[in-house]
């Protein structure tokens, strides 16, 4: 390839440009190989040494993950398109826990545009499920989640969990089991702070701040098995985390964070506890 950094370069910005989400990750990837050349060519490595003595990818930079809505409400659809075609899935199955009606999903898309097939877990009688999707009907907690992965590939395309309580602790139990995590996180309480609720088996949120977990406790629960954050949608409502070294540039979670666009909601009395626990 003869193409120097700085050709590189241009093509990767003007695929940025481009109105065409699909087309953002590759946008990325160009960028970030054309770093990685400017690095290389420097002697500089992968990494620099910043003030302090810390290690940090100062050439690097966020990743161009588009979001556009089909089915999704906060941009879903384009960036799980973007991060897919980045990392190439090991299979096209996924399963969502948490979909409302089935209406307005983060992976209703997959199905009908994408040709995926899959499960949804919720606990209402839904109003929509499309052909290649098998609804299950269930309330899901740690000693009944395991259930909803039977008859599915051992390794998912995709989970995306969104429950508005129990969901580091519904992610612990599953384990890496997907390539890519799509999961509602808590921004009333920003990095560093890394909390989540006690674990309750009923837990049901009452519309108070007390649900999920922050980004970092999910950050920490990520990284132990084996995933990177490499993006938080702009309302400040999802996080998406990609398991093993699949190109996309990982980040803090003080990098990553978005605050909570929309209006924010009423204290709980109840205390959010610190994950993991000291």
């Amino acid at each position: 390839m003869h193409d120097t950094p700085e050709e590189l370069s241009a093509i990767g910005r003007g695929l940025e440009h481009s109105d065409e989400f699909a087309v953002s990750a590759l946008g990325d990837l160009l960028l970030r190989l054309a770093n990685a050349w400017k690095r290389q060519s420097d002697g500089q490595g992968t990494s620099s040494t910043a003030p302090g003595g810390t290690t940090s990818v100062s050439e690097g930079h966020r990743a161009r993950l588009a979001e556009g809505n089909v089915f999704s409400q906060n941009g879903e659809d384009g960036v799980i398109e973007s991060i897919l075609r980045a990392v190439g899935p090991s299979c096209k199955v996924l399963l969502e826990i948490g979909v409302g009606t089935g209406e307005e999903s983060n992976t209703r898309k997959l199905v009908e545009h994408d040709g995926w097939t899959g499960r949804w877990v919720d606990v209402w009688d839904i109003v929509y499920v499309p052909k290649g999707v098998e609804y299950v009907k269930k309330f899901v907690d740690r000693d009944n989640v395991r259930e909803t992965l039977l008859g599915l590939p051992p390794r998912l395309g995709l989970l995306s969990i969104d429950i508005d309580g129990n969901d580091l602790w519904i992610w612990k139990e599953l384990g890496p089991v997907a390539d890519v995590v799509a999961i509602e996180y808590n921004s009333h309480f920003p990095p560093p702070q890394s909390v989540t609720v006690k674990y309750e088996p009923s837990l049901k949120w009452k519309e108070t701040d007390y649900f999920g977990a922050s980004l970092s406790a999910l950050w920490k629960l990520g990284r132990s098995m084996g995933y990177e954050l490499v993006h938080c949608d702009s309302t400040g409502v999802n996080a998406f985390f990609v398991h093993g070294d699949r190109l996309l540039r990982p980040l803090s979670p003080e990098e990553a964070f978005r605050p909570f666009s929309r209006k924010r909601y009423p204290k709980d009395e109840r205390r959010m506890e610190e994950y993991p626990a000291s």
